[in-house]
C-alpha cells in the first residue's frame, strides 16, 4: 500500500509546483502527475464543468493504481469542495492547507487567483468549514497565467500589471496572501514587491506537502523508501508550450518524456 504512487492533477502544467514541492520534501514517493492540456484552462469555466472533468482525470489515475490523488489545480480544487464526489483513495486539495497555513499568521489573509477561485468563494467557505474566524480579501488576476507561460516573469511588463491587480491589496495590512494559482510561484519576486516582503505569501504546494506528512492513517501511508522514487508524467496534448514551461517550473529535477493519454 505505502510504496504505490500518489497521482496528482491539473487543468494544465502549472501544478508542477506542486508536483516540485512535493517533490522535494516526499522524495521516496513515486508520482504520476496527470496535466489536462486538451481542455485547459479550467478556471474559465463553472464549477460544474470543472468537477466533472476533475471526476474524469481522477478515475483515470485510479487506472494507474495510485493511493491517493493531489488536485493540485486551484479551480479544481475549488469545484471539488463545492460538489464533491468519492473515490477509493484519498483526495487531497490545494485550498485547505492553504487555509490552515494562513490561520497560523492571522486575520486578514488575502488570496489571488483565477476568476473561477476568486469568485467562488472557496477560500471563505473552507475558512468557514474549519471554524477559523478570518477576513478575507480576494483578487482575480486572469493575466497573470499567460504571463508565465510566455516566460515573462522578470519583464517590466509583468511588474506592472502584478502592481496593478495588488495594489488595492497592499493597503489592507494583509498577515498573509495566498497565491491561489499554481503558476502564480513563478511570480513571486514580483509579488514580493509590491508588499515589500512584508507579507508571508503562502506557496499552496509546500503547505499540501507538509498536510500529507500528518495525514497519514490506516488508508494513506507514504512510502518509507529513502531512494529516489519514480515519476510519471501524462498529458491528454502535448504542445511545444508544455515542454518549455514544464522544464521551466521543475527547474533543479529530472522529469521524464511526457506520455499522451485519452481520458475516455
Amino acid at each position: 500500500m505505502s510504496d504505490r504512487p500518489i497521482g496528482i492533477f491539473d487543468s494544465g502544467i502549472g501544478g508542477m509546483s506542486v508536483l516540485k514541492e512535493l517533490r522535494r520534501l516526499l522524495p521516496g514517493e513515486d508520482f504520476i502527475y496527470l496535466g489536462d492540456t486538451a481542455r485547459l484552462p479550467y478556471g474559465t469555466k463553472s464549477l460544474q464543468t470543472i468537477a466533472k472533468y476533475s471526476e474524469q482525470v481522477c478515475h483515470k489515475l485510479l487506472e494507474y493504481d495510485v493511493k491517493a490523488i493531489v488536485i493540485a489545480c486551484h479551480s479544481a480544487s475549488s469545484s471539488f469542495l463545492n460538489f464533491p464526489f468519492e473515490l477509493s483513495v484519498p483526495i487531497f486539495n490545494v485550498v485547505t492547507p492553504s487555509c490552515e497555513q494562513a490561520a497560523l499568521y492571522g486575520s486578514p489573509m488575502g488570496v489571488i487567483g483565477t476568476r473561477a477561485t476568486t469568485e467562488g468563494g472557496v477560500y471563505q467557505k473552507e475558512l468557514t468549514r474549519l471554524g477559523i474566524d478570518m477576513k478575507i480579501y480576494s483578487q482575480a488576476c486572469p493575466l497573470l497565467v499567460p504571463l508565465v507561460e510566455e516566460a515573462w516573469e522578470d519583464d517590466p511588463l509583468t511588474n506592472l500589471i502584478v502592481y496593478r491587480y495588488l495594489a488595492p491589496l497592499e493597503k489592507l495590512g494583509l498577515k498573509s496572501l495566498v497565491l491561489g494559482c499554481t503558476h502564480f510561484p513563478m511570480l513571486s519576486s514580483s509579488i514580493d514587491r509590491v508588499f515589500q516582503k512584508q507579507v508571508p505569501l503562502i506557496e499552496p504546494g509546500l503547505a499540501l506537502a507538509k498536510t500529507l506528512k500528518l495525514k497519514q492513517g490506516d488508508n494513506f501511508q507514504l512510502s518509507k523508501r529513502i531512494d529516489s522514487g519514480q515519476l510519471r508524467i501524462l498529458t491528454t496534448d502535448i504542445s511545444p508550450l508544455f515542454q518549455d514551461l514544464s522544464h521551466r517550473i521543475m527547474s533543479g529535477i529530472e522529469i521524464p518524456e511526457p506520455e499522451l493519454i485519452n481520458l475516455n
